[in-house]
């Protein structure tokens, strides 16, 4: 499913031509965990369960996000970078549809 990972806290592309972009996010155990935030192709009915159950097969447990948010597009600095301080910011605020694994 993934064709090629950009960093790991950065941007994959999956091969349905949707991605998915990893951010730190809060967390009352672990101080910080990933929050995977996914652009999904319009076409694609991938969900959290199936990409989680993917990145289970290629990373350490400890690294799968528990917490997933179907987003319409990351978003970008000034200068084309993603921003994760935005979806930091918006999940802090609650604007994030948040679904919980695990």
């Amino acid at each position: 499913m993934v064709e090629r990972q950009v960093g790991f806290y950065g941007m994959f592309v999956t091969d349905n031509g949707g991605s998915f972009f990893l951010s730190g996010a809060p967390d009352p155990r672990w101080d910080e965990r990933p929050l995977a935030c996914v652009v999904r192709k319009s076409t694609s009915n991938v969900d959290a369960a199936a990409l989680a159950a993917f990145l289970s097969e290629h990373v350490a447990k400890w690294q799968v996000p528990e917490r997933w948010s179907f987003i319409d597009e990351v978003p970008k600095t000034s200068v084309g970078k993603f921003d994760k301080k935005v979806l930091r910011a918006r999940h802090e605020k609650g604007e994030l549809a948040v679904e919980s694994l695990g």
